[in-house]
């Protein structure tokens, strides 16, 4: 999805954020969806929407939170919430609520594939974007992160699409599972993660974003 393309999500999601700015401390937009819907794309595109209005915005991803490859293998299933480190998570958004200007954090490389620590420098920062799958989820055992959220999105699409798009993304990777990995993956992981943790959290959105199968979007607000 191009910047152009997301004028019109960017219009009314930024004005709501504008709105809301009115204390010192970093007001949170939160962005879920399931994997491969645009999330990441969305986040980018929104911060750099603020910053042409002139506000100081970072982008926090809920993928940086993931635990080693061995401590996920041990866990012993496809994919479900325990694979995150949803306490590390909170500690974060706990920290920006609180706010500190700087938060030592752990990150997840995807690159060697190691958990490392980063400082998150806040000082000076208006809003901070927080995208993830369970980025907007009010339920405990997915971390309650509405708790911390000002402004929640749902970025919304067909499964068939976001079948499609995870697929392509996997494929995109330096070593990327087989078809029949992916397959086993997708049913075993992805799926029921999307049928029972992520989809409950739609009903948490204040916007919720449509996108097609060829990312044409529409958004609609919600009240709640």
């Amino acid at each position: 999805m191009e910047h152009d393309e997301l004028s019109g999500p960017h219009k009314e999601i930024i004005a709501e954020a504008l709105d809301g700015l009115k204390s010192t401390l970093p007001y949170v937009i939160g962005i879920g969806g399931g994997a491969g819907v645009g999330k990441t794309t969305f986040a980018n595109s929104l911060q750099n929407a603020l910053e042409c209005k002139g506000k100081n915005a970072i982008v926090l991803h809920l993928d940086d939170f993931f635990k080693s490859p061995e401590e996920r293998q041990r866990i012993g299933t496809e994919w479900d919430e325990n694979h995150v480190n949803l306490a590390e998570v909170r500690r974060v958004l706990e920290s920006i609520r609180r706010g500190d200007s700087q938060i030592t954090k752990l990150k997840y490389n995807r690159t060697t594939k190691k958990i490392e620590a980063e400082t998150l420098e806040l000082s000076g920062v208006d809003v901070v974007i927080f995208e993830g799958i369970y980025a907007i989820s009010n339920e405990a055992r997915l971390g309650n992160f509405l708790e911390f959220v000002d402004l929640p999105v749902f970025i919304s699409a067909k499964l068939s699409d976001i079948k499609k798009r995870r697929f392509r993304q996997e494929s995109e990777k330096p070593h990327p599972r087989t078809k029949e990995q992916m397959e086993r993956h997708w049913n075993r992981g992805i799926l029921p993660d999307l049928r029972k943790n992520i989809l409950p959290s739609k009903k948490n959105a204040r916007f919720i974003i449509d996108v097609d199968s060829n990312r044409n979007f529409s958004i609609t607000s919600q009240c709640i």
